[in-house]
């Protein structure tokens, strides 16, 4: 800002050019509290853009999961601490597949989805891992037969893999994860006979994984709604009793019994009497 001079003319000039002088300090000093004041205007936009970013996406759903979730349904991240614990609790007392804790699904430790059974341990006769679980294999009925072992070789080349009778194997809860102890042993392995995937065919009999995938036709045979099997729930008999339908988002996952589905027309396909909206209505599996 220009100052009033009220002194003669000559000192008139020279309070212009020090005026100016001042403006040209004032402009900058202006230019630059503009500045920084801008950065810390930004800088704390940003933090409160953060932190809601963080409080909407914590566990994967947040603020948003009444939008995304019409029924209901809260993520596992929405628990307190207090609450995980008890529910931690009650999974592992439970004897049922699933229970039901503050309006969500889950599995318990009681149960064994098909999508944890791969990979884990086999013990041995002297308690120690011989083996991994390659895959479960089971009848029309969804009952497991046998399961598929896989001993030796290295990320999953060279390794040898071999069958034992699903009922000669008990299930043992290690934490949360699943272990199968058997009376195998080393030698016993290495003169067990290969498994073969041909010895299969005409036996009614499949792999559990390759069942993981397959695409369900919601209401009949040539319905344009379509969902995928995302999961197999079994008992500790190897009883299949739920498989976990999948529509294509992450949070959309469906508990249903498994003796609703029916083969479909072509192979890698089922049916359900369930239209879509039926489906939505059905509980939602909550994976911790």
């Amino acid at each position: 800002m220009k100052k009033m001079l009220t002194m003669t003319t000559a000192l008139f000039a020279v309070g212009a050019l020090a005026a100016c002088g001042n403006s040209t300090d004032t402009a900058s000093n202006y230019d630059e509290d503009t500045e920084m004041a801008a950065e810390n205007t930004y800088g704390e936009n940003a933090e409160t853009e953060m932190a809601s970013v963080d409080e909407d996406t914590q566990g994967g759903y947040g603020a948003d999961a009444t939008v995304a979730n019409p029924t209901g349904y809260s993520a596992s991240g929405d628990l307190s601490e207090t609450e995980r614990r008890d529910l931690d609790q009650r999974l592992a007392s439970a004897t049922t597949p699933t229970i039901d804790y503050n309006g969500n699904t889950y599995i318990t430790h009681a149960a064994l989805n098909a999508r944890d059974v791969t990979g884990a341990d086999v013990i041995g006769e002297d308690g120690e891992v011989v083996a991994s679980v390659n895959d479960v294999i089971v009848d029309e009925n969804g009952t497991a037969q046998m399961l598929v072992l896989s001993s030796g070789g290295f990320l999953g080349l060279g390794d040898k893999q071999i069958t034992v009778d699903f009922a000669q194997a008990t299930i043992e809860m290690d934490e949360d994860e699943a272990r199968f102890v058997t009376s195998l042993t080393d030698e016993g392995i290495d003169s067990a006979a290969e498994f073969d995937d041909q010895s299969l065919e005409g036996e009614m009999l499949m792999r559990v994984s390759e069942l993981l995938g397959d695409e369900v036709m919601l209401g009949s045979a040539d319905a344009t709604e379509t969902a995928s099997v995302y999961d197999l729930i079994m008992n500790a008999d190897g009883e299949t009793e739920y498989a976990v339908l999948s529509t294509g988002l992450a949070s959309d996952r469906y508990l249903v019994e498994f003796n609703q589905l029916e083969p479909g027309a072509d192979e890698n396909e089922w049916m359900i009497s369930m239209t879509s909206d039926r489906l939505m209505t059905e509980d939602r599996i909550t994976y911790l």
